[in-house]
């Protein structure tokens, strides 16, 4: 794409896989993403992933976007505001497709960044503002957790982290509040070795802190789309400050880890598959999730990624 190189000089240097990926990532390249509803938006996304047969190229493209939204700074304003639109329209929702979470969180905060650059420093300046109180709070909560585990004789992994700028705007807008009451401003996330311990630590939680009502829920019994299991409450501390947790086994279900059992032929096709379906929810089963040609395949799949040790 943009040199002169052409396809049959890089499968002469590379070989035919490099050269077939590089083929897909040069289609979608081509679809012209200029669009002004949200339905025109989602038929774009199933575009892009029907031309192409290998997730990997997907996979690129996300790589590719990621690094020209950390170097938009250097275009005129009109081709910002473009590719800012097509960021968060297109590639923020593939990438959360794809349970590529981080990716996303940081193509949608660099993409609110030049689409609305007023109210992306209204948020960050209220999160700035939170900032030095909230990272006090997150390490003296991760302490007590800490302590509580150990206590219980629970090993696990517990994080912390601060909602994303754009998500916050979302839900600032959504449900017209102010940053103080956002719920989920902070949050703690807790990884255990079972889906056992994923519950003990719930109710470990909920004698600690006070559960919010309408706050739990239960991924792991009902799992997203995309293959997400954790458990999510919401509660509020002795002076009143409300956060979230999130309570996850250590098992990643996302088209990610499908390939780190290895790329081959049949884990890359799972994994579009799976992708192009919209992910599939298998608690409400999975033979209705348009394009999962054998839902045993995904029953199978999923039993025996419990049982198997996960790759770092």
């Amino acid at each position: 794409e943009d040199t002169s190189v052409t396809i049959v000089d890089i499968r002469k240097e590379f070989g035919e896989q490099v050269a077939h990926i590089v083929e897909g990532v040069t289609k979608i390249s081509k679809i012209d993403f200029a669009t002004k509803e949200e339905q025109q938006a989602e038929n774009l996304r199933k575009m892009m992933l029907a031309m192409v047969d290998d997730i990997r190229v997907v996979m690129i493209k996300l790589a590719d976007r990621l690094h020209n939204m950390r170097t938009l700074e250097h275009l005129a304003p009109d081709r910002q505001q473009k590719i800012a639109k097509e960021t968060l329209e297109i590639y923020g929702p593939i990438a959360h497709r794809l349970g590529m979470g981080k990716i996303r969180g940081e193509l949608e905060d660099l993409g609110f960044k030049y689409l609305d650059p007023i109210a992306y420093e209204q948020v960050k300046q209220a999160v700035e503002s939170h900032r030095k109180v909230g990272e006090a709070f997150l390490s003296r909560v991760e302490g007590v957790v800490r302590d509580k585990l150990k206590e219980a004789g629970i090993t696990a992994k517990v994080e912390s982290r601060t909602k994303r700028f754009y998500s916050i705007h979302k839900k600032l807008v959504r449900q017209r509040i102010n940053v103080d009451q956002v719920y989920d401003l902070y949050a703690m996330r807790i990884i255990t070795r079972s889906v056992q311990d994923c519950y003990a630590v719930l109710g470990i939680i909920h004698n600690v802190w006070r559960p919010v009502p309408g706050r739990i829920k239960d991924f792991i019994a009902m799992p997203r789309p995309n293959f997400y299991q954790s458990l999510h409450t919401s509660v509020i501390t002795e002076d009143g400050t409300p956060f979230d947790w999130h309570l996850l086994e250590n098992l990643d279900l996302s088209i990610p880890f499908i390939l780190a059992g290895g790329v081959n032929a049949d884990n890359v096709a799972e994994a579009l598959r799976i992708t192009r379906a919209g992910g599939v929810d298998v608690s409400s089963g999975v033979e209705s999730a348009p394009g999962v040609k054998d839902p045993n395949k995904i029953r199978a799949f999923i039993r025996a990624a419990r049982s198997a040790k996960v790759p770092a």
